[in-house]
């Protein structure tokens, strides 16, 4: 895979966990249907860094 389509990906997977983050449903499903309805392989690690920056990003956003 391509570095260009690898940002695309963390790009949307980062739009869908920022959107669902504070729905009171899991996360990391929604970034596991994406995955799956793109066709993508599994990112388990890229999904590992997600979730330590959105926090970073909640806690900037909540702080203000």
């Amino acid at each position: 895979m391509d570095l260009i389509q690898e940002i695309f990906q963390a790009i949307v997977l980062g739009l869908v966990q920022g959107i669902t983050e504070f729905l009171p449903i899991s996360g990391t499903a929604h970034l596991l249907v994406v995955t799956k309805a793109f066709g993508w392989t599994d990112l388990v690690g890229q999904n590992g860094l997600l979730m330590p920056s959105n926090l970073a990003a909640s806690l900037l956003f909540c702080s203000c």
